[in-house]
């Protein structure tokens, strides 16, 4: 496993059916690059994941929605997720397609954006009114 490290940022590669977790996130890729806060050795430095990107059969999966793409960016301290490359957010069998979707974690929501070429459309399921309990 190939690192570099500067001053500011320790920096990981990693490639071949690589999995990544955080919270209630799992992620799937051909390849992923970590961006870490502080250098190794220093007493200040926090340590925390500044930057994951993934490329390459890129899946995750979340309880509130699963993002997919050729390409997502995980950013740390702003908790978002940025998909690329055809990306498209599972939320049971409903999906959103656009050309770029950007999941805010914290705050549970998701902006989807489109092109003049491309579109955003979604395909959104009614919740069945046994499961939801309003049968009447």
């Amino acid at each position: 496993m190939p690192w570099n490290t500067t001053t500011r940022t320790i920096a990981l590669f990693f490639r071949g059916n690589v999995v990544a977790r955080q919270g209630d996130m799992v992620m799937f890729a051909d390849q992923m690059e970590a961006a870490y806060a502080g250098k190794s050795g220093e007493k200040d430095a926090r340590g925390g994941l500044k930057e994951l990107t993934a490329t390459g059969n890129v899946k995750s999966y979340r309880e509130n929605g699963s993002p997919q793409g050729k390409k997502i960016v995980f950013y740390g301290e702003e908790q978002k997720i940025v998909a690329t490359g055809n990306p498209r957010v599972w939320q049971g069998d409903n999906v959103i397609v656009g050309s770029k979707i950007t999941v805010y974690l914290k705050q549970d929501r998701s902006v989807v954006e489109g092109t003049n070429q491309d579109r955003v459309s979604a395909t959104i399921y009614p919740k069945d009114k046994e499961k939801t309990g309003k049968n009447k």
